[in-house]
C-alpha cells in the first residue's frame, strides 16, 4: 500500500514547503497572499500551509 505521515515539525514542513514552492512557483505566494487577505475581511486568522502530509506509495 504506502505510509501516511503528517508533517508539523519545523524543520520537515520547510523542507515541504520548499519543494511545493518548486512545483507550483508564484502560486502559492499569491494564494498566501489572497489567504491573508481574506482573513482580514472575515476578522479571523486562516491557517494556509502549517501542516503538511506526506505520501509514499508503494510501486
Amino acid at each position: 500500500m504506502g505510509d501516511i505521515a503528517v508533517v508539523v515539525d519545523a524543520a520537515e514542513r520547510d523542507a515541504v514547503y520548499e519543494r511545493v514552492v518548486v512545483k507550483y512557483g508564484v502560486q502559492v505566494k499569491i494564494f498566501r497572499s489572497l489567504a491573508t487577505v481574506g482573513g482580514w475581511i472575515k476578522r479571523k486568522q486562516f491557517p494556509y500551509g502549517d501542516p503538511g502530509v506526506v505520501i509514499t506509495l508503494d510501486t
